[in-house]
Parts: C-alpha cells; sequence; structure tokens
C-alpha cells in the first residue's frame, strides 16, 4: 500500500504519539488488532446462530489435536 505524502506524515504522528517505532510496525498492529475484533464479532454471530458446543467437547479435542495428557 502506498500512502501520499500527507497520509504518511499523519501515520507517522499517530504511530510514534502510540509508541511505535515505525509507521510499518503500527499499521501491522492495527490489522491485527482488527483481525480480533472480526474474530470476536465472528464468535458472537455464531452465539447468536445457535453455533455452539460444549466446552467438554472443545477441551477434548484441543487435548488430543496438542497430544496432551487430561489431569486425572
Amino acid at each position: 500500500m502506498e500512502l501520499n505524502h500527507i497520509n504518511e506524515s499523519a501515520v507517522q504522528t499517530q504511530a510514534a504519539a502510540a509508541g511505535f517505532a515505525t509507521a510499518e510496525l503500527y499499521i501491522q498492529h492495527l490489522i491485527q488488532k482488527d483481525a480480533d475484533r472480526l474474530a470476536v464479532q465472528q464468535g458472537f454471530e455464531d452465539v447468536e446462530a445457535g453455533r455452539l458446543r460444549r466446552f467438554s467437547e472443545f477441551n477434548q479435542e484441543m487435548l488430543q489435536l496438542l497430544d496432551i495428557k487430561p489431569d486425572e
């Protein structure tokens, strides 16, 4: 993505104000935050649509996937 001079300056100023060393790191951070937001939104939509399963089922699947022995 290419930013024009005015936008680039604004992004660099905002990045510095937020404590980032570069505008690129700031933009990467914003992209990750948006991906996280979209994942949460999808979760809410799944709940509203009834696409749920019991935690015990999920936990068992993760234990098997990660080859972790359950606590006894």
